[in-house]
């Protein structure tokens, strides 16, 4: 994980560089039972193998990640970033997690995603963002296609969770298609 304490910062949210002191409300938020099917997680996380994820991100050059901080109310509400990041392909995994309710619907995981989506082109130089999405996640689906996100397929029954294989939807965005749509975050 690029650890150099990267910060962005629009009107509504700032993402930091995770840190250690992520760790307590990313796994409350990784053992809400709600969010399971939405998340893509099959399980409840021990402080053991949670400590290990921290762990295994701070060793791992392609996760980039950061914490989702509301601006006005100084809190962190969620995680975001990008897993299997390659230089050489140009290309990342996109995932978001706004994990505290009272900040659902406000807009703030469609400025999370123009932020994380100028970063990837602008700064990363990605020519491709990819993501995964629950066929059932109709709020982050209207989001990716809002944002000009393609479906390029779906993948049958490609999780087991709480008793129930789960679609997912493969969605991706190319360099050319967002400089098309001339979408930028609202920058202060």
């Amino acid at each position: 994980m690029n650890m150099c304490n990267l910060e962005l910062i629009t009107k509504q949210i700032i993402l930091r560089s995770f840190s250690e002191e992520n760790l307590e409300k990313t796994k409350k938020w990784a053992n809400t039972e709600l969010l399971h099917p939405l998340i893509l997680r099959a399980s409840f996380v021990s402080d053991e193998v949670h400590r290990k994820w921290y762990q295994n991100l701070l060793a791992d050059p392609s996760k980039i990640i950061f914490a989702i901080q509301e601006k006005s109310a100084g809190v962190h509400i969620g995680n975001t970033g990008f897993y299997n990041y390659s230089c050489e392909h140009k290309r990342a995994e996109f995932w978001i997690l706004i994990g505290e309710p009272e900040f659902w619907g406000k807009g703030l995981g469609f400025s999370t995603l123009q932020l994380m989506l100028r970063y990837g082109f602008a700064d990363l130089a990605l020519n491709k963002i990819c993501l995964l999405v629950s066929v059932k996640n109709g709020p982050a689906i209207r989001l990716y296609e809002r944002c000009g996100f393609f479906t390029e397929g779906i993948l049958r029954k490609h999780y087991y969770i709480e008793d129930e294989y789960i679609d997912v939807y493969s969605m991706s965005l190319l360099r050319d298609e967002y400089d098309e749509i001339g979408l930028m975050p609202d920058k202060e």
